[in-house]
């Protein structure tokens, strides 16, 4: 198979690739129609399966042979094919499917890809960031170990008590938006760990003090960003019955407990949780810095993206969404799951259009960035890359390269390192305070 790109529109992000399969390639698969016709078709005055090619031609005519043929080279080769066009691939159809006998077949991907767009280099470089970094402490340090205890905690019941912070409590309660209520909204008997964060806005602490039996309106508003897109940056107002408390226990440390979670002694878990508090800020101080810059370089150069960067960002959220419901509703489908929750893929679809808007805008930026600084990878990048993944995902790095290859995810991994890259590009040009 042969993919050669033949046209380009950089602007408008349009490129199109022509894919050539050898003539062995179309008499094999033309074989393979003429025999499976063989198997299902019975002509008067033939045994089955000993009809001539030129008989079975005349009763289902030569176009149905030419276009099952078509349909086989095409689709046999199509991923493939994809898999090895050299951009991102937003969209794509096929085109000018053209078969002659004795000939070689070809036809035509068109593809939707980044749309490549000069960008004026003072809106990225030089740009002013203030960033407050954070700081270890033993504090911090303390505050995790007791988090990793708290794991090990037990629960007891004490609905004569107030809520306090770290309780779990049992509550009804039914929310509404100018008055009326939405849906998922309302839940009986639900249970809710404060501080957790579960709830939107300062929900949690408006139930601090309350107790058992006593009811309360609570006012909070949606995120601007929230994933229900009807409900975002709107005012709610939840009315909340109190209906059990739990408090929390905390383990005793002792032999038989260091011995539960596989320490030697409490000053190991200390060394343990520095280690990782250290990284942990290391990671999040990372992350923070990079979320301020996409946030500044955005709000410069306010990107106008073409809708098929947003619906190539939707359709990850939505396959993201199906996995999840497979792996935690194994025995629910999509469609009985819609149903469940009164709405339907169109309205899914429209949710996640905030959050798609927001990735294809930092997608567009970081790619024409790196294109119009020549920012590139190479091999060195990629063993690096590859070192990381092996180290956090606990494999054998050869192995995992091989993998990679063989699914034909490379292009996926060159993507993430590129974008990686741009990023520090960035961050090395950027004036931080």
């Amino acid at each position: 198979m042969q993919i050669n790109e033949i046209e380009r529109n950089g602007k408008e992000g349009k490129v199109s690739y022509k894919v050539t399969l050898p003539v062995k390639k179309v008499d094999e698969a033309i074989e393979r129609v003429y025999k499976d016709l063989m198997k299902r078709i019975s002509i008067p005055g033939f045994r089955k399966g000993k009809v001539p090619k030129k008989v079975l031609e005349v009763r289902v005519g030569k176009e149905y042979f030419e276009e099952e043929t078509k349909r086989i080279l095409v689709e046999e080769s199509y991923y493939d094919a994809v898999k090895n066009i050299d951009v991102k691939t937003l969209d794509q159809h096929v085109d000018d499917v053209e078969l002659k006998q004795g000939e070689d077949f070809s036809y035509i991907i068109k593809v939707d890809t980044v749309p490549e767009q000069e960008i004026d280099s003072s809106k990225y470089k030089g740009i002013k960031i203030e960033f407050k970094e954070e700081v270890f402490s033993d504090e911090k340090v303390q505050k995790n170990i007791e988090s990793f205890y708290k794991t090990h905690a037990t629960y007891e019941e004490n609905n004569d008590s107030a809520i306090e912070d770290t309780d779990v409590v049992g509550l009804d309660f039914l929310g509404k938006v100018d008055g009326v209520a939405f849906e998922g909204g309302e839940s009986k008997d639900y249970s809710l760990t404060i501080g957790s964060g579960s709830f939107i806005d300062n929900f949690e602490q408006q139930l601090i003090g309350m107790k058992v039996g006593n009811k309360k309106e609570v006012h909070v508003k949606f995120p601007d960003d929230y994933r229900e897109g009807k409900l975002a940056g709107k005012p709610a107002v939840f009315d909340v019955e109190i209906k059990s408390i739990k408090k929390v226990v905390m383990p005793e440390i002792n032999e038989e407990f260091l011995k539960k979670v596989g320490f030697d002694s409490e000053q190991a878990i200390k060394e343990e949780y520095i280690k990782k508090t250290k990284d942990n800020i290391e990671k999040n101080n990372k992350a923070n810095l990079d979320g301020n810059i996409i946030e500044a370089v955005v709000k410069n150069v306010e990107p106008k993206v073409p809708e098929t960067m947003v619906q190539f960002f939707i359709d990850r959220h939505v396959q993201e969404f199906e996995q999840n419901i497979k792996r935690y509703f194994p025995n629910i489908s999509m469609e009985d799951y819609l149903k469940a929750t009164q709405t339907d893929m169109e309205n899914l679809r429209e949710n996640y259009r905030n959050s798609a808007t927001k990735q294809a805008e930092v997608d567009f930026l970081l790619k024409n960035i790196a294109r119009q600084e020549n920012i590139i990878i190479n091999d060195e990048d990629r063993e690096l890359k590859f070192d990381k993944m092996a180290s956090m995902m606990n494999q054998d790095k050869e192995r995992l390269k091989e993998v990679i290859i063989k699914q034909g995810n490379l292009p996926m991994v060159d993507e993430e390192i590129l974008l990686e890259k741009t990023l520090e590009f960035l961050k090395n040009n950027a004036d931080i305070n």
